[in-house]
């Protein structure tokens, strides 16, 4: 195994990819791990908060707070236009999960010009343009995990970040990390979360036990099972041009990788794949813009090895 952390290492310096950090586990133990920086500083992992966002969904779905098939529009009716589409008011919370939400004109991105010139972000949701029916047709908007984000506090009066502290984060060990606010001062949602190395493979061992960590049971297992399976074909000229990694489906705010396994991923290649079937996650964090050829280079090297060669020993455990 050693060799193939080498090896993908190498291959990235070649190709003068940037890496801080990557980080193996297996069975819940650290096996091999990279650090360019001199300690395991947390850094912004941008849209792997979506998925950390997607359990938090799930933990209020078995709480029975609200149901996936619930239309958003009810959850915020002082803010639905009178010039609201019919595709809007059929926006379900499942649609937000997916990415299949019918909008069509978001600029929300970390990066999108939307997010520095409109303060009011939920406002900025229901005055844009529902083109396609929801759950037809794949598009990646940040502003839905916002807004799911903002349903989670609607329903518990906790924003999104107090509610994850107590029902993911301190469950995982990690002690109130960092996760910015809108304008307004709710969490930023989709991204904006700063965290470990050793925090993402930890919230890695809660998604490889299908939603308990040592022992204790933090989302349902059920839950997990349809947040992680494909729902929906991510086929858009933007995912066609990057590759395979990006046109094998997507979830409840994860990525369904080609051999079946699925993966959490933020702007700049930050990485948290998960390989149910042999029980690991390997967890990067990067500053490139070329994650397909990051996650080809960690398949053909590190994922072949541990596939190929059964992992026991383990170098420390979370």
């Amino acid at each position: 195994m050693n060799d193939a952390l080498h090896t993908f290492v190498r291959e990235m310096e070649a190709q003068q990819r940037y890496l801080n950090f990557v980080q193996v586990s297996h069975l819940g133990n650290v096996i091999e791990e990279y650090s360019r920086l001199s300690r395991h500083a947390r850094l912004h992992v941008y849209s792997i908060a979506k998925s950390i966002t997607s359990v938090a969904v799930g933990i209020a779905v078995d709480d029975g707070l609200f149901e996936l098939d619930d239309l958003v529009c009810d959850f915020f009716k002082e803010e639905i236009p009178d010039s609201a589409s019919g595709n809007l008011l059929k926006v379900r919370v499942r649609h937000l999960l997916t990415m299949t939400s019918g909008i069509s004109d978001s600029d929300m991105a970390w990066d999108g010009d939307s997010r520095k010139e409109t303060s009011d972000w939920l406002g900025f949701f229901f005055s844009r343009q529902f083109n396609t029916e929801p759950g037809s047709q794949f598009h990646y908007a940040s502003i839905c995990t916002y807004v799911l984000g903002r349903i989670i506090e609607q329903r518990t009066g906790k924003t999104l970040h107090d509610f994850c502290n107590s029902r993911i984060f301190i469950p995982l060990g990690i002690e109130n990390p960092d996760w910015l606010n809108c304008p307004h001062g709710h969490t930023m949602g989709g991204y904006g979360l700063s965290l470990s190395i050793d925090e993402l493979t930890r919230f890695g061992e809660l998604l490889i036990n299908e939603g308990s960590y040592r022992g204790h049971r933090i989302v349902s297992a059920k839950y997990l099972r349809s947040a992680t399976t494909r729902q929906v074909i991510s086929h858009t000229p933007q995912s066609e041009s990057d590759g395979r990694f990006f046109t094998a489906g997507y979830g409840f705010g994860f990525w369904i990788n080609p051999d079946g396994s699925y993966r959490a991923e933020g702007m700049f290649s930050q990485i948290l794949a998960i390989l149910p079937e042999i029980k690991a996650t390997i967890a990067i964090q990067a500053l490139d813009e070329n994650a397909p050829e990051i996650l080809e280079a960690a398949w053909s090297t590190i994922v072949d090895s541990l596939k190929s060669v059964p992992t026991t020993i383990s170098q420390h455990s979370l």
